[in-house]
């Protein structure tokens, strides 16, 4: 039996290399988050807090309106909204928070075009008729997975690399007073190289942005 020549074992080696960083890195996905922090009203990039902006007893009782900034003419626009809101309900329904209710409760059917559009005075203002303390405002304006495989005359020759993108704006406002105590928004990403992420890892993503943006500690 010949053995391989130096010259072809040494040709392999790189390939094998290759083989052997694939292997270990796929499936392998790093969670970065940012955070924008609302100044005078106006949205400013700052370091990421990367921690609760509010502690969920402190809220009181609550009006939660979850709301959504996608892009219009999505043909899976209203199956994502619908979902989006699902998993924001369920999401703060098991955060100890003294009373939770949704405008639809105080307001009745939304306005065309959705929550979105109500003039957060009327919020406040039937918050403050049923006596509630808070209305959190929870918007979801980015909610997708993205993905491209790049072919290469290089090694490896095939390439991949798959992400999630969350990003939810909470805003507190105060209803005896009517003033913003919180407006921040947090990005979620999870993915990379050799990833490989699922549009059904969205719901738990949101999930988990939501818990990270209210403290859950009795």
């Amino acid at each position: 039996m010949r053995s391989p020549s130096p010259s072809s074992a040494a040709a392999r080696t790189p390939l094998i290399s290759a083989a052997l960083s694939i292997l270990l890195l796929a499936g392998c996905a790093e969670t970065r988050m940012t955070d924008r922090v609302a100044v005078g009203g106006v949205p400013s990039s700052s370091p990421p807090l990367l921690n609760p902006v509010v502690q969920a007893v402190d809220l009181g009782r609550t009006l939660l309106v979850p709301i959504t900034g996608f892009r219009s003419g999505d043909p899976d626009q209203v199956r994502r909204e619908a979902e989006v809101e699902r998993v924001v309900r369920e999401t703060v329904a098991g955060l100890p928070i003294r009373q939770t209710v949704t405008p639809d409760t105080l307001l009745g059917a939304p306005p065309e075009g959705g929550w979105a559009g109500i003039d957060e005075g009327r919020l406040v203002a039937a918050a403050r008729a049923a006596g509630l303390d808070t209305v959190l405002i929870l918007r979801v304006d980015d909610y997708a997975r993205t993905g491209a495989i790049t072919v290469a005359l290089a090694v490896p020759p095939v390439t991949w690399e798959t992400e999630t993108k969350v990003a939810v704006q909470v805003r507190l406002l105060d209803v005896r007073s009517g003033t913003v105590r919180t407006d921040l928004r947090r990005l979620r990403e999870r993915g990379g190289l050799f990833a490989l992420r699922g549009h059904d890892e969205l719901p738990a993503e949101l999930s988990a942005t939501v818990r990270s943006l209210i403290a859950s500690k009795e």
